[in-house]
């Protein structure tokens, strides 16, 4: 999928069998993150299968990924394109799936992490623009500036969504800060002040003002963040509003001063305009500064709320164009974790990242397999490392047969794991032999039409016959996902190899 040279995984030989069970360590998930992070190609193909289950170690695994990809987790140099591609392989191998009603890709035919990172790399407007639609179909809208249109979700040059803002912010809260849904400032048919309203009814309860209370305001074509607090040094209210460009027009700088004297700032010195003019390289990006100062806002209490905003718009200021662009783009991607309809925000035990340098870390190649009589030595390679997996299957599969009423499934499953076997032995023994594998080399189609078979044969299977009980179906399934997984590994082994060998191919032609 996306190897484009063969690198260790990090994981020692029961770290690495841990893969194929429900059971996966937190240090194991932790060294695979790490692992990533420096950009080895096998810890993140590893988390590429993982990231396919529903479960929490899939979830994690899912959002480990995407916290690379958009600049969350700082990694090494050019990661975030690593990741693109390999989503978009996978979401490849997600469709040709879907015809078959294979059930382990269902990340990618619905919103997720996964769908969202493939997006970005689709060369097909139509393919970005169907994708595009799962995400935005429930999403509302303050105007009709942030309508989609002809763009689609991964455009860096659109205005942000009132329900992907508030999404973005709305965890912010904290005992400082006080976080409200986005809004218009006017009505749109009567003109009537919006934020004067939401005023008057907050004035109303006894806390209002215990802590700075911040609004995210549509303007009509644009977002500006309002904020309102007690000065600590002399108790007065005061308020701002941020803008991202130059000054805005004299009738919405109106209705702010209207709603600020509504709400207590009696002074027009006391609510401060800040027009700092910082969208040359973020493009329609008001949206994605009033997340982001919302946040610095919110993390930073103890600061008066001007000299925060103030500080950010300097260092800002200070990047040059390039950091400036790319932070658009980091942005943007980070502001959409939080408008996934999953899990990530519920992880009960998120992944911390060792801090222990690589040399003490445990990597596979410095450690020894178990020298059990039925497991085979394996050649240190990852695609050694599946043979050696299969075969370990097989061995247990024998065992499999002998459970009541289950034998003719078993003895298929065996069966097709075998003809893994052999075809795994196969394409290693060709890749040992150094030849090269373009996706055009009948060779190629050989391997990948057996693998094709190989799925077909499996999701067969794993439809059950309907007689079984939900039990017995749920036991069977176990039963076969470790060989689900090990023929999408097959198949990740044969894109890897085949996308090295066109890189070769590449420069020996140049």
């Amino acid at each position: 999928m996306i190897v484009n040279e063969f690198s260790y995984s990090p994981l020692d030989i029961n770290q690495f069998d841990e893969l194929f069970s429900n059971n996966i360590s937190r240090e194991a998930l932790s060294l695979l993150g790490q692992s990533a992070t420096e950009g080895n190609l096998d810890s993140i193909d590893i988390l590429f299968n993982l990231a396919l289950r529903s479960d929490d170690i899939g979830n994690q695994s899912e959002k480990i990924l995407f916290d690379l990809f958009s600049g969350e987790t700082k990694g090494k140099k050019g990661i975030d394109k690593v990741i693109q591609q390999a989503s978009l392989n996978l979401y490849y191998t997600a469709i040709k799936a879907k015809e078959k009603n294979n059930i382990d890709m269902e990340k990618l035919y619905s919103p997720s992490g996964l769908l969202y990172m493939a997006g970005s790399a689709m060369p097909s407007k139509i393919q970005r623009q169907e994708a595009s639609d799962l995400f935005t179909s429930v999403f509302s809208s303050q105007s009709s500036d942030e309508q989609f249109d002809e763009s689609d979700v991964w455009c860096s040059n659109r205005m942000i969504n009132t329900d992907e803002l508030y999404a973005a912010i709305k965890n912010m809260h904290n005992d400082d800060v006080s976080i409200n849904f986005p809004i218009s400032l006017s009505h749109a048919v009567d003109n009537i002040n919006s934020l004067s309203e939401q005023l008057a009814e907050m004035m109303t309860t006894p806390h209002f003002l215990d802590k700075t209370e911040l609004f995210p305001i549509n303007t009509g074509e644009h977002w500006v963040l309002f904020g309102l607090y007690k000065d600590k040094s002399d108790g007065n209210i005061k308020g701002f509003v941020f803008n991202s460009t130059i000054e805005l027009r004299e009738d919405v700088k109106e209705k702010f001063n209207s709603a600020a004297d509504l709400a207590g700032v009696y002074s027009e010195k006391n609510l401060t305009f800040i027009n700092a003019n910082m969208q040359e390289n973020v493009p329609n990006g008001c949206g994605v500064f009033v997340a982001v100062l919302a946040g610095c806002l919110s993390t930073q209490p103890q600061l008066d709320p001007l000299d925060v905003l103030m500080n950010f718009i300097k260092e800002f200021n200070g990047w040059p164009a390039y950091d400036q662009a790319i932070f658009n783009i980091e942005s943007r991607r980070q502001m959409y974790a939080y408008c996934i309809p999953v899990r990530w925000n519920n992880i009960e035990r998120p992944v911390v990242y060792s801090t222990e340098p690589p040399s003490k870390r445990s990597y596979h190649g410095a450690s020894s397999r178990p020298q059990d009589p039925h497991i085979k030595m394996q050649d240190e390679s990852p695609l050694g490392q599946i043979v050696v997996e299969i075969s370990d299957y097989i061995d247990a599969g024998h065992n499999l047969i002998l459970q009541d009423g289950f034998a003719p499934y078993h003895e298929r499953l065996l069966q097709t794991a075998k003809d893994m076997m052999h075809l795994g032995d196969a394409f290693n023994e060709y890749v040992k032999s150094g030849a090269q594998l373009k996706q055009g080399d009948s060779k190629y189609h050989y391997f990948d039409n057996s693998i094709e078979e190989l799925f077909d044969e499996l999701n067969e299977i794993y439809s059950c016959d309907p007689s079984l009980t939900q039990e017995q179906q749920n036991r069977l399934r176990h039963d076969i996902r470790p060989l689900i997984n090990l023929s999408r590994a097959l198949w990740m082994a044969l894109e890897d190899f085949s996308a090295q060998s066109e890189t070769d191919h590449r420069k020996l032609s140049g």
